[in-house]
């Protein structure tokens, strides 16, 4: 997404990128309860929540470190955060 110049397939990427992440949640949950006990379910999805939780708010703060340093991708500014997959 950060090689792109046109707004428009910005938009059809993030579409795309919805879309994609949007199915990880329903199969993940069908998966970890198919995987465990019914017993078990609530410490595991406990920590599957969790690391929803944690994952975003690491990627916030790698995004904003990733976009504040001018040497690793000096050219590209603010859009060297989408260099990295969410």
């Amino acid at each position: 997404m950060a090689m792109t110049s046109s707004y428009q397939a910005i938009v059809l990427l993030q579409i795309g990128n919805g879309l994609g992440q949007g199915c990880g949640w329903s199969a993940s949950l069908k998966v970890l309860g198919a995987w465990f006990a019914r017993k078990e379910r609530g410490t595991v999805m406990a920590w599957w929540g969790t690391s929803y939780v944690l994952g975003g708010f690491l990627a916030t703060v790698f995004a904003t470190y990733a976009a504040t340093q001018t040497y690793a991708l000096p050219a590209m500014g603010w859009a060297a955060v989408s260099c990295f997959p969410p």
